[in-house]
């Protein structure tokens, strides 16, 4: 999740509407995959679209792919941020934000 955010962590990385650019641009979903693709960790890349999923639908979006298209860039940040905050605290539940049907992962992180 950690990598996935820094690949569109500024503005200019960032895309709306589309995977990826041809220079280099990338949704979420685009930077969750390359991020996936990049640490060769498939099942990580999937539990992390799971997770930004149900914080897109917790915020009154139908996926992740409408988030991102119709939301400025600081609030898919602060999706991400959220998501990461979920995972972090898998040790310590009590602290964990609360995000419906969210499952905080173990291991690596995307």
């Amino acid at each position: 999740m950690e990598e996935a955010r820094g690949l569109i962590e500024q503005r200019e990385d960032w895309a709306q509407r589309t995977l990826e650019t041809i220079r280099g641009e990338r949704c979420a979903v685009g930077a969750l995959r390359l991020a996936a693709d990049f640490l060769n960790y498939l099942l990580a890349g999937r539990l992390a679209h799971d997770l930004l999923t149900n914080i897109a639908i917790e915020r009154g979006f139908a996926s992740v792919e409408a988030m991102n298209d119709y939301s400025r860039h600081e609030v898919v940040l602060s999706a991400f941020h959220t998501a990461i905050a979920v995972y972090s605290c898998a040790e310590h539940v009590s602290r964990c934000p609360r995000v419906p049907h969210a499952q905080p992962g173990s291991g690596r992180s995307l």
